[in-house]
């Protein structure tokens, strides 16, 4: 009878705990759903932010492609009016040195787009088991 009446009266007073507990569960749940949204706006912001960097970065690959084209050119005219003998070396030198440095800037451009690739197929959850598999890597609407 004791017992039985103990475990009829128990709840009545263990409700305050019981109570206590199921606010601390919603809570928990509740934190959780915060930290897991905000995780979320992270990687759309990164996702957002790599795709725009790329877009970006393939239309300055187009330019500098021209500029390398224009410099080559430079370097080669300028070239042919040394062997004529209507130029001097030094503007051969000058030549070569821009064709050199518009070389330099699209190489450096190229490294920075694969890097921008690479923080993009780890931002949509990605891992370096997917380039692994695959024998280059994907190319942008830009890639000239």
């Amino acid at each position: 009878m004791w017992g039985l009446g103990g475990n009829l009266l128990l709840p009545l007073f263990a409700g305050g705990r019981l109570q206590g507990q199921v606010a601390l569960a919603q809570a928990q749940a509740d934190e959780l759903a915060a930290r897991w949204a905000s995780l979320t706006l992270t990687a759309y912001r990164e996702v957002e932010g790599n795709l725009a960097s790329e877009r970006w970065l393939g239309e300055q690959r187009v330019a500098l492609a021209r500029a390398v084209g224009e410099a080559s050119a430079a370097e080669t005219l300028a070239d042919q009016r040394y062997d004529r003998g209507v130029g001097s070396f030094l503007d051969v030198l000058e030549a070569q040195r821009r064709a050199l440095g518009a070389r330099t800037e699209l190489l450096a451009l190229d490294r920075r787009r694969l890097e921008v690739r690479v923080d993009l197929l780890l931002a949509l959850g990605g891992g370096f088991e997917a380039l692994a598999a695959t024998d280059d890597l994907p190319t942008g609407p830009a890639r000239s």
